[in-house]
């Protein structure tokens, strides 16, 4: 019954001048959210504006302490838009390690550990799955901050372990 909205590469859509662009609309948080955040002042509906505020604040505090991210180029918060860098060439990290041997698998699970203590140290990703993050000579990026939160609880931190244990265990 509820859609995702997600810059996962899977659903990746570009511009004209090849850039990606994310189009968010009033839809239902995932079910994930909703269950974790049960309470009755919690909206079960979050809008684009909102999305399209934490995507850019995201990038403005990613950049600020070396987190690799495709930038925010453009973005409307009335149109519920997001206009990212595209980065040429880049592979989600899902897909990487599904055709990955044992010893490049275990090079990219390093850089993730490394990637994701840096984050925890300020945030939470908030929908760290793997194909949330991209993979382009020799780094990793993190995309889809729509979830990010600043000085999250402890909660939020297991929640991002979690999703990408779930998807490592998948492979």
């Amino acid at each position: 019954f509820y859609e995702i909205y997600a810059m996962s590469s899977d659903s990746l859509e570009t511009n004209d001048d090849g850039d990606y662009v994310k189009c968010y609309s009033r839809a239902p948080e995932p079910l994930g959210h909703q269950l974790r955040n049960i309470r009755t002042d919690f909206p079960i509906f979050v809008d684009g504006e909102e999305k399209v505020r934490n995507e850019v604040y995201a990038s403005k505090d990613l950049t600020e302490r070396y987190i690799a991210h495709p930038e925010v180029i453009d973005y409307s918060e009335e149109d519920g838009e997001v206009v990212f860098e595209n980065l040429d060439d880049a592979e989600d990290i899902k897909h990487l390690l599904e055709r990955s041997g044992r010893e490049k698998s275990s090079e990219i699970g390093t850089q993730m550990g490394y990637l994701m203590a840096d984050f925890h140290r300020f945030g939470a990703h908030g929908d760290a799955e793997l194909d949330n993050f991209l993979y382009q000579d020799g780094e990793i990026y993190s995309i889809d901050h729509e979830f990010y939160s600043q000085d999250p609880d402890v909660s939020d931190l297991y929640e991002d372990i979690r999703l990408i244990e779930c998807d490592a265990r998948t492979l």
